[in-house]
């Protein structure tokens, strides 16, 4: 019998959810290992001989919730050293999901592992997903590895991702000539229109 997920796992259907796991796995490379697991953010890099895979899990505990709903106020994004400039415009993004990705140190240990391993690679892919608060996070990151110098193709797929910065953001986010990005959502996912005053 499956168990464990947290609270929000009655809610899921088991027998999907672990059907999924294990087609994503068994589709992993040979030679595939974990190069960093951080339990604080329930993420994972998996390292391939030319890929590199973050992968985010979803709101599921009472932290998690609360940095859902921190979403009043925007902070500022330094994405490169340009955006530091005096009166240069940066982009503005959701509090709460800059607080989840940064819990702990887990940001920048996230930056610095994918970039270790990228450098190793090059060129490489780096595959980034997540669903809901994962899909903030895995947006967040894909622009941060979108400054590096470094040789790489950053590919971002997101399931049911809230709306994560302001239109300075998307902008940024749109001007990236090696990202690519899919967005999978349900039309009627209230989670994905939120917060409503941000543009998609």
């Amino acid at each position: 019998e499956a168990t464990g997920g947290g609270a929000a796992y009655e809610f899921q259907d088991r027998v999907q959810v672990h059907r999924c796991v294990k087609a994503v796995v068994g589709a992993l490379h040979d030679e595939a290992r974990v190069a960093l697991w951080l339990d604080a953010i329930h993420c994972a890099v998996v390292v391939e001989p030319s890929r590199v895979v973050v992968v985010f899990r979803g709101t599921v505990d009472a932290d998690e919730l609360r940095d859902d709903a921190n979403m009043l106020r925007l902070v500022k994004l330094r994405t490169k050293p340009e955006g530091d400039r005096a009166g240069a415009p940066v982009p503005r993004v959701h509090k709460g999901f800059v607080s989840h990705l940064g819990k702990q140190g887990c940001g920048e240990q996230l930056l610095a592992t994918v970039l270790r391993e990228v450098a190793v690679r090059q060129p490489c892919e780096v595959l980034l997903t997540g669903h809901s608060l994962g899909a903030a996070a895995a947006t967040l990151l894909a622009l941060r590895l979108d400054g590096s110098s470094l040789r790489m193709r950053v590919t971002l797929v997101t399931f049911g991702s809230p709306r994560v910065g302001n239109r300075r953001f998307a902008r940024a986010f749109d001007a990236s000539q090696r990202m690519r990005h899919f967005r999978v959502q349900n039309e009627l996912d209230p989670v994905a229109r939120c917060p409503w005053w941000l543009p998609f």
